[in-house]
């Protein structure tokens, strides 16, 4: 299977599967729509479907599984803030975009020298609990 590459100036996104970006965008672009118009199901959705794939990104580039899931989770609050604001165009190829967010806070995240989570304290979120088992399905 080909693999799409490069990061652009317009914020595509690094390395993922051509065939993410053809076959699901269009309802990944739904369920973020569904979220900014209230459905809170809506994003659990898009981060069930895309948690791999982001996952999956950050492993291969950072030291241990843990730090890949707390980036992760860093991720996806992101781009919950960035669907509910209404100034912001809604991304035509989500998964690209996520992969975006994702290299923007791995990025930041060695900048800093560690893992930010203001933006899950922003949302009042619960930290990201990880057991071995959580552990050991990460490194796989």
């Amino acid at each position: 299977m080909g693999r799409r590459s490069a990061v652009t100036n317009e914020g595509s996104a690094a390395s993922f599967p051509a065939r993410m970006a053809a076959q699901v965008h269009v309802s990944d672009r739904d369920l973020l729509r569904r979220t900014r118009d209230g459905d809170a199901e809506a994003f659990g959705a898009f981060y069930r479907a895309r948690r791999g794939d982001v996952l999956a990104f950050l492993r291969v580039r950072v030291r241990s599984a843990e730090l890949a899931a707390d980036l992760m989770c860093e991720t996806f609050t992101q781009a919950l803030v960035a669907v509910h604001d209404r100034q912001r165009e809604l991304p035509m190829v989500p998964i690209a975009w996520l992969v975006t967010i994702a290299r923007n806070v791995l990025i930041d995240s060695v900048r800093r020298g560690r893992v930010a989570d203001d933006t899950r304290r922003r949302l009042a979120m619960e930290p990201l609990a990880l057991g071995d088992g959580d552990l050991a399905a990460i490194d796989e």
